[in-house]
């Protein structure tokens, strides 16, 4: 069965159609209460529950494709992601790369962006061989009066994640103690807890005002254990049902995806 990335497993869970989770049974998402989250955040996370449960029925009955605007300033833009036949392919493994397009390339316009991409598409195998090399050729090709530096147009990593705990139980047994440290925090502020713990986004963007400032504290530590929370869920749901992100090739062929080219002896240059 065909295995994809964690990053581009995480862009098919957040893609939903909002109308549909809100009809999703919440009554046994977690074994503890999960009070500390609103009905939306519990929604969304049992979206992702299913998704990594039962892929078939999250696609059909849950997923929303969503289309993402082109950007500019980069070089990659509108491949289609790709799904791998060996968990050992090299290309699985590998974090995603992307380049800035440099500055005088965009002021030139739409036409000039375009050639860009595809003249550097052409001279791949020379950045891969010597980077000083393509990045002079590039300067007289484009007549460039500021050359880049490939490290300075390098984009941030696509959040190809390492996860750095596979033992499911042991990703359950942090989720335990992170709700018993919140349930600790609420029997010591039950006013605050009540009155702002599912509104500490709010808090956080200064659309509420909090005077004290140990309460302020308060909040703002409730508000990081709520994220890591619901990072934990996620991450134990994927290992509890799907660990090596494995998903059938007839789901993936209809979501877009393409067979990587590594996996079959090829030679592949664009990001997985």
């Amino acid at each position: 069965m065909p295995y994809i990335t964690k990053n581009n497993a995480r862009n098919i869970e957040f893609q939903v159609n909002q109308s549909r989770i809100e009809r999703i049974a919440l009554d046994d998402l977690y074994k503890l209460s999960l009070w500390m989250l609103t009905k939306k955040e519990q929604q969304w996370l049992a979206a992702a529950r299913a998704f990594y449960e039962n892929p078939e029925f999250y696609i059909n009955h849950i997923y929303q494709k969503i289309e993402k605007p082109d950007n500019s300033r980069l070089v990659y833009t509108g491949g289609k992601p790709a799904y791998h036949d060996s968990r050992d392919c090299e290309a699985l493994k590998r974090d995603y790369v992307n380049y800035e397009i440099p500055v005088e390339i965009e002021g030139r316009g739409e036409r000039e962006i375009h050639a860009f991409r595809e003249w550097w598409k052409a001279e791949e195998k020379l950045l891969l061989s010597n980077p000083s090399r393509f990045v002079d050729r590039m300067s007289i090709h484009w007549r460039l009066k500021n050359p880049p530096d490939l490290r300075a147009i390098s984009a941030d990593n696509s959040g190809v994640a390492v996860v750095e705990n596979f033992d499911v139980a042991a990703v359950e047994a942090e989720i335990d103690n992170l709700l018993n440290a919140m349930n600790e925090i609420r029997r010591a502020n039950p006013t605050l807890i009540q009155e702002f713990g599912k509104r500490t986004f709010a808090v956080q963007r200064g659309k509420i005002s909090i005077a004290n400032e140990e309460d302020r504290a308060t909040l703002n530590d409730w508000d990081k254990k709520k994220s890591t929370l619901k990072e934990k869920l996620r991450l134990f749901f994927q290992l509890r049902f799907n660990p090596d992100l494995e998903l059938d090739s007839s789901l993936l062929d209809a979501l877009g995806f393409k067979r990587c080219s590594s996996c079959h002896g090829g030679d592949l240059l664009l990001p997985p």
